[in-house]
Formats: C-alpha cells, sequence, structure tokens
C-alpha cells in the first residue's frame, strides 16, 4: 500500500510541476500580453452589401462600330493603262474572268504600232518571282495567254486564243490569276493590274 501512496506522490508531483513551468494553466506557456480567450469562439464581421442598382438609365450612350471599308480591286493607281481583274468562277473545268480595261482599249493588232493588249498568267514560277516575266521583257519568261477581246476572258470567246482551266491551274499548283497589259512586243508594265484568288 505504500508503494500505491508513492506512486501518487510522484504522479502528483509530476502533475503539478508540469503545470507549473506552463505558467499558470491558460495554455500560452507563461507568455505575457492578451489573456482573453479566444476558444471557442467565433469572429463575425458584417459586411455592408448593396445589390445593384436595376433601375433603367435614361441617359443615352452612342456605340461606335468600325467600318472596314473593302479596298476597290480596280482602283487605277497610275491613272493610265490598267486592267482589272474583278471576279474569277469556274463554269464546269472553265475559269471565266471578269474584267475591265481602264484607259486604253485591247488590241493585239493595231493600226501604228500602238497595240495593247492583256496578258493573262497564273502567278508561279519566275513569274510569282517577278511580274516582268509574264511578258517578254523579264529574264525569265514565263507563259501567259493574250488577250483583247470584251469581257470575259474564257474559253469560246475567241476562234484561235482559248483562256485558261481548273486543270491549267492545278496542274502548276496556282491559287490566282493576274493581269498585265502588255505592248506590241509583249512587253508586261508592272502595275497596270492585278491579282484575284481562284475559286476553291
Amino acid at each position: 500500500m505504500a508503494a500505491v501512496v508513492g506512486g501518487i506522490a510522484v504522479l502528483a508531483l509530476l502533475v503539478g510541476g508540469a503545470y507549473a513551468l506552463t505558467g499558470d494553466g491558460d495554455g500560452d506557456g507563461g507568455a505575457t500580453g492578451d489573456t482573453s480567450s479566444t476558444t471557442g469562439s467565433t469572429a463575425s464581421s458584417t459586411t455592408a452589401s448593396t445589390a445593384p442598382d436595376t433601375t433603367p438609365s435614361t441617359a443615352a450612350t452612342t456605340t461606335t462600330t468600325p467600318t472596314t471599308v473593302a479596298a476597290d480591286p480596280c482602283a487605277n493607281p497610275s491613272g493610265g493603262f490598267f486592267v482589272c481583274i474583278s471576279d474569277i468562277r469556274a463554269a464546269g473545268d472553265d475559269l471565266v474572268v471578269d474584267y475591265e480595261a481602264l484607259e486604253y482599249e485591247p488590241k493585239i493588232v493595231a493600226p501604228g504600232g500602238l497595240e495593247r493588249h492583256i496578258h493573262f498568267y497564273f502567278p508561279v514560277g519566275p513569274m510569282a518571282e517577278n511580274p516582268e516575266n509574264a511578258g517578254t521583257g523579264g529574264p525569265t519568261p514565263g507563259s501567259w495567254i493574250i488577250w483583247d477581246v470584251p469581257s470575259p476572258f474564257r474559253n469560246g470567246q475567241r476562234q484561235d486564243i482559248g483562256g485558261y482551266t481548273v486543270q491549267n491551274a492545278q496542274q502548276v499548283g496556282a491559287t490566282q490569276l493576274c493581269a498585265l497589259v502588255a505592248d506590241a512586243v509583249h512587253t508586261v508594265y508592272p502595275g497596270t493590274g492585278n491579282c484575284v484568288d481562284l475559286p476553291t
């Protein structure tokens, strides 16, 4: 029995010593400062909230929509001879090309050497590198079709000269068709025509 009483006494000393080492038993290890207890309490705060104003506004609003103006493909920047492709469509395998000649009347043969006609070409190979190659004046002339009859440019418009076909374009990997003004010796004038995407 003495052993039990001695064990209880040792236990009491240990518990009491531990209590003394931690201070007043408030769990702060003897630290000084705020002694208020926060255990079991919850912090609450009130936030002022305002509901959105749903009253219709009487102020006038102005909405500005950006306007994109497409460039005129037939604008003639030089004011001189110019040929403009305005549309290309497929009719079966034939390419039908609507165009307009500005400031001249295309003629393959004209009196006095005043011939000005049209060279239609696919801008591939040497003609993609240098448009002058769509005529005899370029360093590496390519191939083109000469034309001088009224729009459209297509097969069947002339007995002696045919137009291009969808198959012609596919064979050379062309995605566009171009036109330039050319003279009697088939020299073309860069900047006197345009290029238009082929139909897909």
